[in-house]
């Protein structure tokens, strides 16, 4: 396992520039993923970092050596692509063997790393089976065995679990999740899905617009948001958003159906206007009136009842409705009017810019 370091990387097409100034430690053994949106940059900066791209400007070192400029094979990584891309006239045992046959690695050496591979993945069973016998998640632990051979220095993953359905997603999760324990390789893994994030990760790199927005463990950013950004991507449902007015050194105004104040503890918005408030669908009460709470009542215009939870959204005269967590086991119904609060110190506070204030 090695230590990644990426310094000062810009990527243009042209004109166009679509990675802005990465800089980036990644340490011997982390689980880092990239996230973002489509058109983010996570997927050119890991096509950067495994050589498939040329950097426009900046320096990459995997462990002691400086990669810029040098071929993917020269770099110590090993990437697991989107698509299988396996040979489909090969067993699974050709498959995994494949690259090291090309680097005329010796028989019993090949047939001890592709056991080894496949005791780990679970495939020792399926050796002899062409990839058209296997089901989608037994042909991505096929072209992850691929890369595990190799004895990398650095495991690339481009949005591998995308092709697979739900059940599929949650099953290679956790085979990834438990392969990067016994291995303890250094994994960069890109993803648009936040939840594989916060799942897998050591630590999320929250890509948008090719720039880094932040850094941080799975919980940091959850908990933490940097931006609006960040605060929006990360959780599922997403955060909530209310549109607000800064009153005093830690008052707000809400426009509803009526003008509501709420004092803010320990947030001084001396020098701020136009604010906006984030709030977790799970700190989100409705039912009841808390004191010194921002409270008001609204509209359940849908409910999603997903068994273990529901998720009310409410229609409280902004534009988008307020979603709030419910236990499985609420009463409320689409169609009931209830009362909504909201504590003061459950508020995530953001600028007129989008920059996080609290």
């Amino acid at each position: 396992m090695s230590k990644v370091l990426l310094r000062n990387i810009r990527k243009s097409f042209g004109a166009l520039e679509v990675i802005t100034s990465v800089d980036l430690d990644i340490e011997p053994g982390e689980f880092v993923v990239f996230v973002g949106p489509s058109g983010s940059g996570k997927s050119t900066m890991l096509r950067i970092l495994a050589g498939l791209e040329d950097a426009t400007a900046g320096q990459i070192q995997i462990g002691d050596h400086e990669v810029t400029y040098a071929s993917p094979s020269e770099r110590g990584i090993a990437m697991v692509f989107q698509s299988y891309a396996l040979y489909p006239h090969k067993s699974v045992f050709e498959n995994i063997a494949f690259n090291l046959r090309l680097n005329k690695v010796s028989k019993a050496e090949v047939d001890s790393r592709v056991h080894e591979a496949a005791r780990i993945l679970r495939l020792t069973e399926l050796l002899e089976r062409k990839p058209s016998q296997l089901s989608g998640g037994q042909r991505q632990r096929v072209a992850i065995g691929r890369a595990i051979v190799r004895n990398p220095e650095v495991f690339l993953f481009d949005e591998p679990l995308s092709n697979l359905d739900a059940a599929l997603r949650i099953e290679m999760r956790f085979e990834i999740e438990k392969l990067h324990r016994n291995v303890g390789a250094t994994m960069v893994y890109v993803t648009h899905d936040q939840v594989e994030a916060m799942t897998l990760a050591d630590r999320i790199v929250a890509f948008d617009g090719g720039r880094i927005q932040q850094i941080g463990t799975p919980l940091e950013l959850y908990n933490h948001p940097n931006n609006l950004f960040v605060a929006g991507f990360i959780g599922s449902p997403k955060m909530n958003f209310i549109a607000a007015t800064a009153a005093g050194s830690n008052l707000v105004q809400i426009e509803l159906a009526e003008q509501k104040s709420v004092a803010l503890n320990q947030c001084d918005l001396t020098g701020q206007s136009d604010l906006t408030l984030g709030i977790r669908p799970e700190a989100v009460q409705i039912g009841t009136e808390q004191t010194d709470a921002l409270n008001f009542r609204g509209e359940i215009v849908s409910l999603e009842q997903l068994g273990h939870v529901s998720y009310a959204h409410i229609d409280y005269g902004s534009e988008t409705p307020l979603v709030v967590q419910l236990p499985a086991s609420a009463s409320e119904k689409r169609g009931d009017i209830v009362p909504v609060s909201i504590a003061p110190d459950d508020f995530h506070v953001f600028d007129g810019t989008g920059q996080s204030i609290r």
